[in-house]
């Protein structure tokens, strides 16, 4: 059956809405998640996947919302849904590249920044990307030459800020670094990653009140970030309050019940002389993790507890 003309035209321009409509949704998940409503900008991605059960831009989407909502297994899960939906999504890569780096495994942040720019991601997300692998790679002075380009390219953006106390932080700079992070904040202050690594700079200058100013910040900001109750731990352990410290790394656990996490809560089990509960958290990890380093800090813990 031959088409007319007027009805390809009619069918390209649906086409186009509807990619539009759906670009538009979910660029209003992510306006509404910079407000701070994150429940909301969930919904709204919640409602949108519904609809496209097999959009990795979806997925994509509300993954990055659980990200900054600190919400990593969430986030996890549907980043990595949008990545098996499409194997080419760069911000995908990208945003999984940050979630890995955030939790501590370098390996698999490195090989997502690796593969985001490979499959083509540009702009300042490639400078990001350059300048986190020449970080893990220990050359920092060229990173920070990269961040450099990058402001004068894309001047006042927070994530350059952000970038680079990371990087002054990893070279042991720590008043460099609590700089970097609060020119971040001062540019995005709904921006929380910067609070809470701005807090554990602080604490690598004995700062402990100000570190803790940090922490309370992020948990202002967002009550669901594990990282600042984890930062709190460590601020009443340098204080001696240890049962104040294991309060909050019970709340840490709860949302984020990762191997590293009762890793820490195991160290303040057994601040407070409760042998029972390190053993059982030790006896977690090793059961779950499959990270070397971790299982040997594990195994240490039972062996230091044996028989209690």
């Amino acid at each position: 059956m031959r088409l007319s003309i007027s009805f390809l035209i009619l069918l390209l321009f649906s086409s186009q809405s509807a990619f539009a409509q759906k670009d538009d949704v979910l660029m209003k998940a992510m306006m509404i998640r910079d407000l701070g409503q994150y429940s909301q900008a969930v919904k709204i991605c919640d409602e949108f996947l519904v609809a496209h059960p097999k959009s990795s831009e979806g997925y994509q989407t509300r993954g990055q919302i659980y990200l900054k909502w600190g919400s990593r297994s969430r986030a996890l899960s549907d980043l990595n849904r949008a990545i098996e939906l499409d194997p080419e999504n760069g911000e995908a890569y990208g945003s999984r590249s940050l979630l890995y780096q955030e939790m501590g495994q370098i390996e698999k942040s490195r090989a997502d920044s690796r593969k985001a720019l490979s499959v083509g991601v540009d702009g300042l997300d490639s400078y990001l990307l350059r300048a986190k692998l020449l970080d893990f790679d220990r050359n920092y002075q060229e990173a920070l030459v990269l961040l450099d380009k990058a402001d004068k390219e894309y001047p006042g953006n927070h994530h350059v800020s952000y970038s680079r106390g990371l990087i002054l932080g990893h070279m042991g700079q720590h008043v460099e670094a609590v700089k970097a992070y609060t020119t971040s904040i001062s540019i995005q202050p709904s921006f929380h990653f910067p609070y809470v690594n701005r807090g554990n700079e602080y604490i690598a200058l004995s700062r402990w009140d100000d570190a803790m100013k940090d922490f309370d910040a992020v948990v202002a900001l967002n009550p669901r970030d594990a990282l600042a109750y984890l930062g709190r731990a460590k601020v009443y352990v340098e204080k001696k309050r240890h049962p104040e410290a294991l309060e909050q790394m019970n709340t840490a656990v709860r949302l984020d019940g990762s191997p590293e996490m009762l890793y820490w809560r195991a160290l303040v089990f057994a601040l407070n002389g409760d042998a029972k509960g390190a053993r059982a958290d030790a006896e977690t990890i090793l059961r779950v993790s499959k990270d070397p380093e971790l299982r040997s800090s594990a195994q240490e813990l039972l062996e230091t507890f044996k028989g209690y």
